[in-house]
């Protein structure tokens, strides 16, 4: 009797093993499956968005323009803070989301002292539209324009607001020819603000509707060796920042430097 009962728990011990198994073989397959059906979305969504895999133009809360894509928006929203900075001067750093760079840019650059100066930083031509930076060391150009006023510049930006908002490699300066009063569209279309007046621009920040925080996550905060950002050169109207800067170049746009990153 003993040895049959033994020899039951035996035959139901592997039963159970080879239920289990089989069971677990299942669980594989199903999870194999649907991962590989998850990453080919992925990369349809990818393609459909022209993005690299993995990456991302928008979460909830923040838009990035055209021309950049990033791994990571968690903790981006829009906002502002000020941070002292050398000679008295205030710096402040504003998340501005795509749908809204170029009213703020616009109102922003109203307040620089004049007469002013725009430069525009862009990626020698060697760079194709469409070809993402991978953080490869590359040339730049420095373009400038002397003599500005506001008005000046802003019948400028209207005219090329499409590349100058949306080109991800292509990089705006408008201040006083001292340095001490400037906005800066840089890196990742971060609007950095260095001045000796930060109060008008507050101003100009708060009716906008941006409040200042003590503390405020940046898309440079979010970038790193494991979640990289990619920026693009791009066109609009089959027109890029190349042929924007030819057609500056007849109101008096000059070359000031090239340089290598």
């Amino acid at each position: 009797m003993v040895p049959l009962i033994i020899a039951m728990g035996v035959t139901l011990w592997e039963r159970v093993l080879h239920a289990a198994v089989v069971l677990g073989l299942i669980f594989l397959v199903k999870f194999l499956l649907t991962r590989r059906r998850k990453i080919r979305e992925d990369k349809a969504r990818a393609a459909a968005n022209g993005l690299p895999l993995g990456m991302v133009r928008e979460s909830a809360h923040f838009r990035l323009v055209r021309g950049l894509a990033m791994t990571d928006l968690g903790g981006i929203y829009e906002g502002y803070m000020a941070k002292p900075a050398e000679e008295d001067r205030i710096l402040l750093t504003v998340n501005v989301s795509a749908e809204r760079l170029a009213e703020v840019i616009l109102a922003l650059t109203a307040e620089v002292r004049e007469p002013s100066v725009l430069i525009l930083d862009v990626p020698s031509r060697h760079r194709a539209p469409g070809a993402p930076d991978h953080g490869r060391p590359t040339r730049r150009d420095v373009f400038e324009m002397d003599h500005m006023t506001h008005a000046r510049f802003a019948s400028f930006f209207r005219r090329y607001a499409e590349l100058l908002v949306h080109d991800g490699q292509t990089w705006l300066w408008y201040g006083t020819g001292d340095g001490r009063d400037y906005v800066l569209v840089g890196l990742l279309k971060m609007v950095r603000i260095l001045t000796d007046d930060p109060a008008k621009y507050m101003r100009v920040l708060d009716q906008l509707g941006y409040a200042e925080e003590p503390q405020l996550l940046t898309a440079a905060d979010n970038v790193s060796a494991d979640r990289p950002a990619c920026a693009f050169i791009i066109e609009a109207g089959g027109k890029s920042v190349y042929d924007m800067v030819d057609a500056m170049k007849r109101d008096g746009l000059y070359l000031l430097e090239t340089r290598e990153e």
